[in-house]
């Protein structure tokens, strides 16, 4: 909950809340990541890691729909490319 107070304080209050989102979750896949590195058998946590990437993906492609100029800075932010958010979960 910590880095959703610390996100939302760096962003204007007027701005997409999607945003926010979708950076707290890519925090969350680079700790479950990390976490699957070290225990490969791990298997709720491989389910976890996957419902929140679908997730992500779900949210980054609504705002690559509705709004694309927030969507490639969102993109920028959290250091992905577009590529990789279509690529995602097939």
């Amino acid at each position: 909950m910590a880095i959703l107070e610390v996100l939302k304080s760096k962003v204007p209050p007027n701005s997409d809340m999607k945003l926010i989102v979708a950076g707290v979750m890519t925090v969350k896949i680079l700790a479950l990541h990390e976490h699957m590195k070290r225990h490969s058998q791990d298997k709720q946590t491989k389910r976890a890691l996957n419902m929140i990437v679908h997730q992500r993906q779900k949210m980054l492609k609504y705002l690559r729909r509705s709004k694309p100029e927030r969507y490639f800075a969102c993109l920028k932010e959290i250091g992905l490319d577009d590529s990789a958010v279509v690529r995602e979960v097939r």
